[in-house]
Order: C-alpha cells, then structure tokens, then sequence
C-alpha cells in the first residue's frame, strides 16, 4: 500500500508543475460541482424543477452513496497525501481518503442524469464533467489517484444496482399501504445512526428519513402534476430555494452542543424537518401559490 501511496504523490506532484492561479480556480469551481452545497441546488432544482419521481429517486441513491463512502471511508482509515506531504494540499480537508466521495458521488450523479438525456455530446460533457471531478481532487492534492480510482469503481457499482434494481425497489413500496410506508421509513435509518452516532452520518440518515416520510405524504394527499412553463419551473426553484437555505443553515442554532446527550436525537429529528420540507413542504407551497397543479386527494 504504502508503494502505491508514494506513487500517488509522485503524480500529485508531477500535475501540480502545471499549478498556476487560473488553473487553480478552475478546478476549485469543478471541484465546487462534488460538493454538498451544490448538491443542496442540485437536488432541489431536479425535484421541484424537472421531474419530481426522477428527483426523488436520484436523491435516494445519492443518499446511499454518501452513507456507504463516509462507512467505507471509516473502514479503510487511508490518509490523505497532506498528512504525508504537509502543505501539498490547495484546500482545505478532513477525514480519511479512500474511497473519494467526490469521485463516487460524481459518477452516481452525474451517470444517471446522463441516462435521461438523448443528446450524445450532452452525455458527453457528464462523463468528462465525472473525469474532471475526479482530476480536480488529485491536482488540488487533497486525495490520491487511488482514492479516486476507488470512488470511481464504488459509485460505478453502485449505479449498476441503481439501474437493475431501483424501479424494482420503487414498486415494492408503493405497493404498500401509506401507514407501512411510513413505519418502515425511519427503521434502518435510526437502526444505523445508533450504531454509528457521527454527526455527519447522523445528518444523512435524518434527511433520508424526512424526505421519504415527505414523498409518503405528498403522494397520499395530493395529486398533482409538475409540468408547468419555464417561468414557473424557475419561480418554484427560485423560491423553494430561498426558503430552504435559511433553513438548511439555520437549524444550526437550534441543535445542542455536540457534548450533550441530546445531540444525536435533536440533530436527527431537525434533519428529519429539514428533509420534509424539501419532499413535502416546498410541494405543498406550489400547490398553495399556484406553481404546479395539484388537489387534495
């Protein structure tokens, strides 16, 4: 391993003789594009603003994808080349190396979005826009070429599930009644944040369960149908989007100290909210202000 370590550092090294500010900045705005606060627009944006059923199940996967890197990452405790070579980095980072999220996710996301589209040099630009992704963490030297390699090879298993089983997956659930569907939302989730209580783990499994809980409800309650011209496509993203930031960064002051005893269930049931409002809450306002077309059920 650590052959091939030393052999990572060699290429960071070698790209990084091409290191100049415009590169630099470029592949910071790349580097932008694997980040959570991207994905915080991204998601949203599919959801609300192209097709709410082909959102909600990218976001599942997505969802996935983060828990198995984050666990996996946990498992492997690989370094990154900073801690080997300090200074090496362009960014700042923490937490182990392998596999890269950025290139794990990168691949999941960007893999299944490329499959809803016709336009070859549209699907084109997905993959280069995944290599990229990928390069980006290599010359920002904040992960080993192996680290990436492993991302790539980890979000590509994970969208070969995505595509042979996702729609098996879908249709089990729905043809359970709502009050199951909700009983069994929360079981695995709250089954692995007390197994493994780590703030950011904690964080996704509450989110997964609010969104699911949300979709449930939205889908018992109304039927509805989220065409709708451009402009209203981009008013639904434009205020959804207002709304959710505020309270994406504002539940910050509301959970307790990370000492506290409470932290872990008060942290869990506040991503639980913020994750029915992105499924539920921005929905039911477009209902509301006459941006999608729905009725009660």
């Amino acid at each position: 391993m650590d052959s091939i370590l030393n052999l990572g550092l060699d290429i960071i090294k070698f790209i990084q003789q091409f290191q100049s500010s415009g590169l630099t900045t470029f592949f910071k705005i790349i580097t932008f594009l694997g980040d959570e606060y991207f994905y915080l627009i991204l998601f949203p944006f599919i959801l609300w603003s192209v097709d709410f059923k082909k959102g909600a199940k990218l976001g599942f996967i997505f969802l996935v994808s983060v828990c198995l890197n984050m666990l996996l990452k946990d498992l492997i405790q690989q370094p990154r080349p900073f801690i080997m070579i300090p200074g090496i980095n362009l960014i700042s980072e923490t937490g182990f190396g392998l596999p890269s999220g950025h290139a794990q996710n990168s691949i999941v996301i960007w893999g299944i979005i490329s499959s809803w589209l016709k336009n070859k040099p549209f699907k084109g630009f997905m993959f280069l826009l995944i290599f990229l992704i990928g390069l980006s963490r290599i010359y920002l030297g904040v992960h080993f070429p192996s680290d990436v390699l492993g991302g790539w090879i980890v979000g590509g298993a994970l969208l070969i599930l995505y595509f042979n089983y996702m729609d098996k997956i879908s249709s089990w659930i729905d043809g359970l009644t709502p009050t199951r569907q909700i009983a069994l939302i929360p079981i695995f989730p709250i089954l692995l944040t007390i197994v493994y209580p780590e703030k950011e783990f904690v964080n996704i499994m509450g989110i997964v369960t609010g969104v699911g809980i949300g979709l449930v409800l939205f889908y018992r309650y109304y039927e509805f149908d989220f065409d709708g011209n451009l402009l209203k496509r981009i008013v639904r993203f434009v205020l959804g989007i207002i709304i959710t930031i505020p309270i994406y960064f504002g539940f910050k002051y509301l959970r307790p100290a990370t000492s506290s005893p409470f932290f872990i269930p008060v942290y869990f049931l506040i991503k639980v909210i913020f994750g029915v409002w992105i499924s539920f809450g921005a929905p039911w306002l477009f209902i509301k202000t006459k941006l999608i077309t729905g009725k009660k059920q």
